[in-house]
């Protein structure tokens, strides 16, 4: 390779760049067992400290993605994954049009591309705590004027260091898990433990707000003891109705859809086309190789969750300093408790439908259209597609049934660029239905990202030959 290129300038910074060796030899399980927990706990820890500094704040117009982002409003986790995924995003797009002129076959170029994600993920970090705490102003507001101002400059000085250091221990961390001490990917693992997380204080917390569990099962089992387990009269009722609608709070129509969507994405996982293939080397040897129907899983979810809260970034910290420009208002208007209210920002939240038709469909459309092609598009540019597929039965001597070596290509593109759209699409129409339909406690989002990250993990286990010592690890 001639000239420049553009990762030729990561060069001077892979010296100082923090970075995670990879292992000399496969991690036993468990080992890797250990620096999943040791990794969670640190996740978690590091949710669960409070920005230094900032003002507390109930609005929160970002709650839609915390789930998917692993994020957590107000604490050093309040940036999540977003920023690593949007940096793989771009880099996975840059390097699949070879806009970066890099060989992947090439190990040096492997470790150029992977330093560069590493320092556009932190500058992103860097550059999304900026927009939040001087544009926004969303811990507070800064002011010159010592009576309005809510937040020193040394205070908000300090609020950016707080979140760059925690999005550097954040892609470290992801690191440890992309390099093998863990299972799976890292932003994978962080996005599992926050629905988790999510999913057990929805249903299971037992914090009061106004009288009331947050809770939804220890809110309805409370209203049950108070009004008598065997009383039928009206008080009976209203605690089970209240338990399945109460508003503001996790209800257990949101617990019931989650667990549908939960079963749903497990059968839906079954669906797969298998295409019949042979060794061309040894011809006793055929099996099948199978298209899922989720043949991206849930990237399209992850890319989908990244864009939506960039966009919603971008366009509260603009309309905050510019609230009269016509296209910051175009790109979104926001009410004074910090919710979106008018704009492409308004129609891409899923909170506030109301009986609103218009933003049903909008975000329907949105939410469904999106999918389809984040799903199409990944699986051309992240080395799933036909052609990509085709170059490792190539390399592994593997030929389709009844078909010439040379026309796998073809044969594959029949398959795959339909199961990847029509599979973000079927995912889309769930998210979109459930968020619509089910309030936004009982987002599909979230349980699809958690199911195809589970089952990720079994394969996983069953490639590398750790399901046996996962089942003694259990007992089984």
């Amino acid at each position: 390779m001639s000239g420049l290129r553009m990762l030729d300038l990561v060069k001077p910074f892979q010296a100082i760049l923090p970075e995670i060796v990879v292992p000399a030899r496969k991690l036993p399980f468990y080992d890797k067992i250990a620096y999943t927990v040791g990794i969670a706990i640190t996740f978690f820890i590091m949710a669960g400290i409070p920005l230094y500094g900032a003002h507390a704040s109930t609005s929160d117009p970002y709650s839609f993605t915390r789930a998917i982002s692993a994020s957590s409003h107000g604490t050093l986790m309040e940036l999540g994954v977003g920023p690593m995924v949007t940096s793989g995003i771009i880099f996975q797009i840059l390097g699949g049009f070879q806009a970066l002129n890099v060989n992947f076959d090439i190990r040096a170029d492997r470790e150029l591309f992977q330093s560069g994600q590493k320092i556009f993920a932190l500058l992103l970090t860097f550059f999304h705590a900026i927009f939040l705490v001087f544009f926004a102003q969303t811990y507070g507001t800064i002011s010159t004027d010592s009576a309005v101002s809510e937040l020193s400059l040394g205070a908000a000085v300090l609020i950016v260091a707080q979140l760059t250091a925690a999005g550097l221990v954040l892609i470290l961390l992801g690191e440890i898990v992309d390099k093998g001490y863990s299972f799976g990917s890292g932003s994978g693992l962080f996005t599992a433990l926050s629905v988790s997380q999510n999913f057990m204080w929805q249903n299971l917390a037992l914090l009061k707000v106004h009288q009331e569990f947050v809770g939804s099962i220890p809110a309805l089992l409370m209203g049950l003891w108070k009004n008598g387990l065997f009383n039928f009269g009206g008080s009976y009722r209203y605690v089970i109705e209240n338990s399945f609608f109460r508003q503001n709070l996790p209800n257990l129509l949101q617990l019931y859809m989650s667990v549908a969507v939960f079963m749903l994405t497990i059968y839906l996982n079954t669906f797969r086309v298998d295409i019949p293939i042979k060794s061309s080397r040894v011809r006793s040897l055929a099996t099948a190789f199978p298209v899922k129907l989720l043949y991206t899983g849930s990237m399209c979810l992850f890319l989908l969750s990244a864009f939506s809260q960039n966009v919603l970034i971008y366009s509260q910290s603009l309309y905050v300093q510019f609230p009269d420009n016509l296209m910051v208002q175009v790109l979104g208007s926001w009410g004074a408790d910090g919710s979106p209210v008018g704009g492409i920002a308004y129609y891409i939240s899923p909170n506030n439908f109301g009986y609103d038709v218009i933003k049903m469909v909008l975000y329907s459309v949105y939410t469904i259209v999106g999918c389809t092609l984040f799903s199409k598009y990944w699986a051309e540019i992240s080395g799933s597609a036909p052609k990509d597929v085709a170059k490792q039965f190539q390399a592994q001597s593997i030929v389709i049934v009844g078909q010439r070596a040379q026309s796998a290509p073809r044969e594959l593109a029949k398959v795959i660029p339909v199961a990847a759209a029509v599979g973000g699409a079927v995912v889309g129409a769930i998210v979109a239905f459930c968020d619509i339909f089910g309030g936004l406690g009982a987002s599909a989002a979230p349980m699809i990202v958690a199911v195809t990250s589970m089952n990720n993990y079994f394969e996983i286990l069953a490639q590398e030959g750790d399901i046996a010592q996962m089942g003694k690890a259990f007992g089984m």
